[in-house]
């Protein structure tokens, strides 16, 4: 049997099965380019115009001039042809491409496994070619020696350093290599900062390729085996849909549905992962909203589902999965509490179950997030809180017998790390850096109510500021900032001045600070050894008392009017609930059933609102209860809550709150009335609101944390191994 190829260098074209190999290899192009490729061979040493090549690509995605130049820089890339040179395919502006370069037309005898040059017999010496072999791999294998003697040289003297992939206005983020680790895909949010979509580029200068265009929030995306697709999950409504796009552009297929897998931590996961025959998507999701977050299977041929993991009730749940390079195993991490997250590994069967329950392969009650396996197979990089609030890269044994071995710290990444990526067949680490600055502004509230004025910064630094809170007479505020390196208690005047660092956790991660109704304490959370507490301090700084103790995670703490009580959330009984306790930390009680976090008493101390845990299907938004502060009947009050679940403050009349931003990058503030249940836009924020939200004693001002800085962008680093 014969087959008959087209040769130009080290290449060979199969026109008829559509094949291009490399040395004998297989070289993993889409479809469409390799049918740009052959007209281009085939019409070797003519010109052939943009709409000819328009007509010979296959119809089954669409395509249009823009997928033909990406075609074109793919083929440029793949066939090794230098930016000055036109050693294959050469572009004449305003004529088309041209196909430069000699090319042997082979024929290849598949039973012989013998190559034949068109018209010329082949030569038969074995003997002789039986010597030459022996030659050969002699000299092969030599050659093979010294080159594993300079690269093992060259791989302990060259230090690795990270060198920007993009240099974008905006936020650019979940970086993917593709199989060949030529390409890369990303979401970014555009040059008009205005909504988050995928986009491709080839590795070097050129401009990437928009792939997705969707109002929704696209992200996650991840490469698929053969290189053609693109899996990803888009965000509209509450709801996450897994869809898959073709690489170079075109036409989406709608794979699967799940609820929102929402974390807000302080790393994040990408939440797809491919399976190694390219038959399953993973993801992370939710079948039920009020289920704790899951891992699911898909098939991709028909988006028949399957959940693999189940976690316990009280855990967030299961995030960031990723296959093993020989696709075996499977490592996730399983979030127990806010800002805790631990790595898990299990083999994982043909029928995508888990063979017997993952183990995890970290323990330090820590924050891990977005796992990738090293090519080998035998490490797994994640980044992880393990040294402060900034997110660093870690490396660690991927055996679940090594639970106690301590994680290395990959320091070329440096800090603010996130979605790292691993190509093995291009030896190359991409991972995202972001810089984020936070500060506390204030905005005049009118005597109405309803009106408010220009908003002021009153405390900023090139670090982070948050969580501020109006002391009772309002001549001081209390905020949470990483101004000195590491997370820390402040208080300020209510200017922003005469600073005072009042804790010193250099490592734990306090949070939510409040005063005390007579202005003497300062009530806050804090995250030691990954067991949240509830502590008390003195105004004037000094011992901290905790409260709280055991095995659950209490957060978010509030007081009563008359500051006898302490309102909280705690998972002491699985699910986070809003919980009382008396100032001295006794009697504790549960007041919610039905889900609550933070809470906070009306003016006359009878009623209790509060938003309840983020598990619902809305990202980044909380819906809004009440309940009688010594608990009762559970009452929804709005659905569409504060973004963050301490965006709100109780007045007089009615309830101020940020809700979720229905415009990237910008936030409004409300005003829900309590007379006739009607809400108010009153305020639109230049920037977006953060975490933190507190009215002034007197009414007349809000102070909130507002973005003002945001960026992020791929970072890369060559030969890593």
């Amino acid at each position: 049997m014969e087959t008959r190829y087209l040769e130009f260098g080290p290449f060979r074209l199969d026109s008829k099965s559509k094949v291009v190999l490399r040395h004998g290899k297989a070289v993993p192009l889409n479809l469409q380019a390799i049918e740009v490729l052959i007209t281009l061979v085939g019409r070797r040493g003519a010109v052939v115009g943009t709409d000819e090549l328009l007509r010979s690509v296959s119809r089954e995605t669409p395509v249009d001039q823009t997928n033909l130049i990406q075609n074109i820089a793919v083929l440029r890339h793949f066939l090794a042809e230098a930016s000055e040179t036109s050693s294959y395919i050469e572009e004449l502006p305003s004529n088309g491409y041209r196909f430069v370069g000699p090319v042997r037309d082979i024929a290849v005898d598949t039973a012989a496994g013998d190559f034949l040059v068109v018209g010329r017999p082949v030569e038969r010496h074995r003997g002789r070619q039986a010597r030459w072999g022996i030659a050969t791999a002699t000299v092969s294998v030599l050659a093979v020696a010294v080159l594993w003697v300079i690269s093992r040289h060259n791989n302990i003297t060259q230090p690795l350093t990270p060198v920007p992939l993009t240099s974008y206005q905006g936020a650019v983020g979940f970086p993917t290599f593709s199989p060949e680790g030529d390409r890369v895909a990303f979401n970014w949010n555009g040059e008009k900062e205005d909504n988050f979509d995928i986009y491709v580029k080839l590795v070097g200068p050129d401009p990437p390729l928009r792939l997705t265009t969707d109002p929704g929030i696209d992200f996650t995306p991840v490469w698929s085996p053969d290189g053609r697709s693109i899996a990803f999950q888009r965000f509209h409504n509450g709801i996450l849909d897994i869809l898959v796009v073709p690489a170079l552009g075109g036409a989406e297929r709608k794979i699967g549905q799940l609820y929102s897998a929402r974390y807000d931590g302080d790393a994040a996961s990408r939440q797809l992962s491919w399976s190694r025959d390219g038959k399953f998507l993973v993801a992370s999701g939710k079948a039920d909203p009020a289920e704790p977050t899951s891992l699911f299977t898909f098939a991709v041929a028909d988006g028949k589902s399957a959940k693999i993991t189940s976690p316990p009730p009280s855990n967030l749940g299961d995030f960031g999965p990723a296959f093993s390079p020989d696709g075996l195993f499977l490592a996730f991490c399983r979030v127990t509490a806010v800002g805790v997250a631990e790595l898990y590994v299990g083999r994982i069967g043909p029928d995508m179950q888990f063979d017997s329950l993952p183990k995890p392969i970290t323990s330090d009650r820590r924050e891990a997030a977005s796992p990738v396996w090293t090519p080998d197979g035998k490490d797994i990089l994640f980044v992880s809180t393990r040294m402060g609030p900034r997110t660093t890269l870690w490396r660690i044994p991927a055996s679940p017998l090594s639970v106690d071995t301590e994680p290395a710290r990959v320091d070329f990444a440096g800090e603010r790390v996130l979605h790292p990526a691993i190509s093995s067949a291009a030896h190359r680490l991409a991972f995202m850096h972001y810089n984020f600055d936070t500060n506390i502004w204030r905005i005049p509230i009118g005597a109405d109510g309803l009106t408010m004025g220009a908003p002021a910064i009153v405390l900023s630094s090139p670090r982070n500021e948050f969580n501020p809170s109006y002391s009772p007479d309002g001549s001081r505020i209390s905020f949470i900032s990483d101004r000195t390196g590491s997370m820390e208690v402040w208080i300020s005047d209510s200017a922003g001045g005469n600073l005072m660092q009042l804790t010193n956790f250099s490592g734990a991660v306090p949070g939510a600070p409040v005063w005390s109704p007579d202005g003497r304490k300062i009530l806050f959370d804090a995250r030691l050894e990954g067991k949240s507490r509830i502590y008390l301090m003195d105004a004037a700084g000094g011992k901290n008392d905790c409260l709280t103790s055991g095995q659950s995670s209490d957060l978010v703490p509030s007081w009563s009017r008359d500051g006898k009580f302490i309102y909280y959330a705690s998972n002491r009984n699985g699910d986070m609930q809003v919980w009382k306790m008396r100032a001295d930390g006794s009697d504790a009680k549960q007041i919610t059933t039905q889900g609550g976090y933070f809470a906070l008493e009306s003016p006359d101390g009878k009623t209790l609102y509060y938003s309840k845990y983020p598990r619902r299907i809305a990202i980044m938004n909380t819906p809004f209860w009440k309940v009688p502060a010594n608990g009762g009947e559970e009452k929804l009050v709005l659905e569409n809550g504060p973004a963050f679940s301490r965006n709100f403050a109780i007045a007089e009349k009615g309830i101020y709150l940020v809700p979720t931003s229905r415009a990237m990058g910008r936030s409004s503030v409300q005003f829900f009335r309590f007379s006739d249940k009607s809400l108010h836009d009153i305020a639109r924020l230049p920037h977006r609101a953060e975490k933190g939200f507190s009215l002034a004693p007197d009414g007349k001002s809000l102070l909130y944390t507002q973005v003002d800085h945001q960026e992020s962008e791929v970072m890369l680093v060559d030969n890593f191994r």
